[in-house]
Formats: C-alpha cells, structure tokens, sequence
C-alpha cells in the first residue's frame, strides 16, 4: 500500500492550472480527495477530466478560508462511506504557488518529519534560489534551507566572477532586500531569521551576486528606476517617493549630489516604507537601507 492511499486529503484552488496539476498526481496516488475551488466553471471542466477518479474525488464550490464553509465541505463528505473514519484527520493543501506545487508529492511521500528535518529550526525544508548576477554560471536551484551563500554561490553558480574576494555585496531576497556587504555574507545562512539579523530579508530567494567590477551606486539607481516605473501612482509616498530616490541616486551616481543628499535619502524611505496601501512602498524603499551611496565620495 503505497503512502496516500486510502488517505483523505482537501486541496484548495485546484480545479484549475497548478492546483489540478496537484490534485491529479494525489489521485493517482489512490488517495481520496476534496476539491475546493471558488470558480464553478472551472469546477465543471475538472470534474470532466478527472472523472477516472469519480469514486475517491468530490468537487465543492467553496473558499476553505471560511471556518463555515470547511465544515459545509466536511459535511458533504461525511456521506462518503468508504473514508468514514478519515475526515477528521484530513490533511489540507493550501495551493497557491509553483513552489508549493514542486514539493508537495515529495513531502507526502516522505513524510513531514523528513521535510522538517532539513534546515534548522523555524527554517525548515527545501527553498528554490534564483541566482544571479556577477556569477559563472547563473541558475535555479533547489536546496536545504539555512545552506551557507559562499556554499551555495561556489557549488551551484560556479562562484562570483574573479572570486570570492572580488565579490562587494549581495542581495539575498529580490531586489526589494537589503544588501548585505561581503564581509557578512562570510558566514550568511541562507533562511529567514539569518537574513532578518543582518537586516535584510531572504523574499524571494532571488539571490543577486554584485562583484567589485561594478559601480554599487548605479545598480542601486537602476534598482530604483525600475520601482519609480513601476509604482502604480496610487499613494502619494510611493509615487513621489520612488521618483525622488531613483532621481537621487542618479545623482550620487554621477557625482553630482551633495553630502546632504545622502540624510535626505534616508529620510525619503523612511517617509515611503509603512505610509502606503500595499508592500510596494516596502519594496521600493527598502534596497536604501543597506550600504548605500554614503560610501560614495
């Protein structure tokens, strides 16, 4: 007997693309299983599809974060003779990223204490990392939680063009993290909490490699640019503030900013990060906050 089987599990937002991808590879697993999905046409063409498995799958309309409509599901299944017993140790999959996705067959087949081993505490599992940049050999890869960056950056990307040495900071998260210079990325692990203590944040995991052949201010007004473009102008802080930022360091970045440009900088993130409706305030601000344009002469 093979380890779903027989098994009752709920998956979310699987009726249709990644989800019902999901939903299929558990089937065949000979599993039982709860579709829940808000969209009733997409319910109906999976319905169609999946019916090979019309014995051990039922499709309900339903949106699981609602405590009521979990128990309305439950219900219905309830009438499900042959997984009497199994409902009350359901297991739900909350599906909602191709991350998710990737792991998931692995995790039920190994088990949950398997998967938590990897890692440390509270950051625990696989991650997939994106690196990028001034690397040998760019890639995605999926690796143990808390992995040390050097590691990560010589095994997998064929390490920082010129070397370790020639390496000046990196971006641990997306370019909406803080940098974090090389002389803490020495000894950086790759997992929430050790980038929160250097104060930046692992995101995305978009790891972005930026050796000493570049100039730090430019990627940093480039960085920039890209948020004032994309700032949807709704909030005045993002919308001024990004422009202000991006106009600032083009600026320092031709040496044409004055020492008190570097305070007002500051200031304009601070104004931005916290004052807007969404994170992209956060996310446009945020790069500032590491080594910035005050080392720029």
């Amino acid at each position: 007997m093979g380890l779903l089987e027989n098994k009752f599990i709920i998956v979310t937002g699987a009726a249709q693309g990644i989800g019902f991808s999901a939903a299929e590879s558990i089937l065949n697993e000979k599993a039982n299983v709860l579709i829940c999905d808000v969209d009733r046409v997409a319910l109906e063409i999976a319905e169609k599809k999946l019916s090979k498995f019309s014995e051990n799958v039922i499709f309900s309309e339903i949106d699981i974060r609602s405590e009521n409509s979990i128990n309305q599901a439950l219900d219905k299944v309830k009438s499900w003779n042959h997984i009497d017993g199994l409902v009350n140790n359901a297991a739900i999959l909350d599906i909602n990223n191709v991350e998710t996705i990737a792991v998931v067959p692995t995790i039920l087949r190994r088990g949950a204490k398997w998967f938590a081993s990897l890692g440390r505490e509270k950051n625990t599992g696989t991650k997939i990392f994106c690196i990028s940049g001034n690397v040998n050999n760019p890639c995605n890869v999926e690796e143990e939680m808390s992995i040390p960056l050097k590691e990560l950056i010589e095994v997998h990307a064929g390490g920082v063009i010129g070397g370790w040495d020639n390496l000046q900071a990196v971006i641990p998260g997306g370019s909406s993290m803080p940098l974090i210079p090389k002389d803490r990325c020495e000894t950086l692990k790759m997992d929430f909490d050790a980038c929160v203590e250097e104060k930046s944040g692992l995101g995305t995991a978009g790891i972005v490699v930026i050796n000493k052949d570049q100039d730090i201010i430019k990627c940093m007004a480039r960085i920039a640019r890209f948020y004032k473009h994309e700032s949807c102008g709704q909030c005045t802080p993002c919308r001024e503030g990004s422009g202000w930022m991006w106009r600032m360091l083009e600026r320092m970045a031709k040496g044409d900013a004055t020492k008190d440009e570097v305070d007002m900088l500051g200031d304009v993130t601070t104004q931005i990060a916290g004052h807007t409706i969404c994170a992209f305030g956060e996310g446009s601000s945020w790069p500032q906050f590491g080594p910035n344009c005050s080392e720029k002469k």
